[in-house]
Order: structure tokens, then sequence, then C-alpha cells
């Protein structure tokens, strides 16, 4: 019996069961922001971005009774919603690149073949 062969019978199996906690949600990333911390770990800050929502708005009336907003007061640029504050360990953070980094490598090669398929529907 090889050595490969003696390690993989040694080997045991863990189930791991994956759980929502009463707080999962799902969110839109538009960016992070963060950086180390005093004890070395990684913060990251995810946000969502969008447009300011109206303080205030003006409506027309025509005389049948349709309605149509006019004019907004709101307030100029862009929000950044901080949705959630991620604290991890330099490990946790260098498996969070490999996970993410290889999930980016399916997309290219999904990309790929999407893009042929439609260069060769053009050709025909």
């Amino acid at each position: 019996m090889s050595e490969q062969e003696k390690a993989s019978k040694s080997k045991k199996a863990i189930q791991i069961a994956y759980r929502r906690s009463p707080t999962y949600r799902n969110l839109y990333v538009s960016g992070a922001y963060g950086g180390l911390t005093p004890t070395g770990e990684i913060f990251m800050g995810i946000y969502s971005q969008r447009l300011h929502f109206p303080q205030a708005s003006s409506v027309e009336v025509d005389p049948s009774g349709n309605s149509k907003e006019v004019d907004f007061v709101t307030d100029q640029g862009l929000v950044r919603d901080m949705e959630v504050g991620l604290m991890m360990d330099i490990g946790t953070a260098k498996a969070v690149h490999d996970w993410l980094h290889a999930k980016l490598e399916d997309a290219a090669k999904r990309e790929k073949v999407l893009d042929e398929r439609a260069a060769k529907k053009e050709t025909q």
C-alpha cells in the first residue's frame, strides 16, 4: 500500500451544516472601505451606492385628476450606505481572496464561452 493510500484511509470526513442566522440578508455590494486594525486584523466595511432619496417633491394635477411629479428637492451627489463591517484575521483574508479569485476565473471562462457563442452566431 502506498503512502498516499495510507494517508487517505486515515483521513476522516466531517460534515458541516450551513444555516442562516436570524440576521442573514442578501446585499448588493458597490464597494468596500477599510484597512488594517491596530491589532493587525483587516476591517472591511461593505457599502451599496445610490442617489439620494428626495426630501420633497411637487406634483402637478391636471383638470381630469391626472398627476405628475415635476420637481424634486434632493441633496447632490451620491450616498454610500455602509451595510456591514467585516473583521478578519490575515489567514481568513487570504482564504476569502483565494475563493474570490477562483470565482473570478470561473466568471472569465464563462464570459469567454458566451463571447465565442455570440461570435459564432454573428458569422452564421
